[in-house]
């Protein structure tokens, strides 16, 4: 609400609003699915593939770790991004 009006801001389009929603759910969907699917994975299998001398438990944390790492370092990284690359 406009406290200086007290008149309650009026958007131009519900329907923007409403799929601007949906994408943000979809998007916390997507990030969980992945996560899910990448703790389902033996980490056995994975050494197997890529073969490294890490501790199997260390490595199956790093591996469920790397999704919101990079999300938060996508989060942070948007804003110098979109300082430098948007239109002023």
């Amino acid at each position: 609400m406009n406290q200086q009006q007290g008149q309650v801001q009026k958007y131009k389009s519900k329907t923007k609003i409403i799929m601007i929603c949906l994408n943000l759910s979809l998007a916390y969907f997507y990030f969980g699915y992945c996560l899910t699917y990448l703790a389902t994975i033996p980490i056995d299998t994975v050494v197997l593939i890529f073969p490294t001398t890490i501790d199997p438990p260390l490595a199956s944390g790093l591996l469920n770790g790397c999704i919101p790492i990079g999300g938060l370092m996508g989060a942070l990284a948007s804003s110098l991004i979109l300082k430098h690359l948007s239109r002023k």
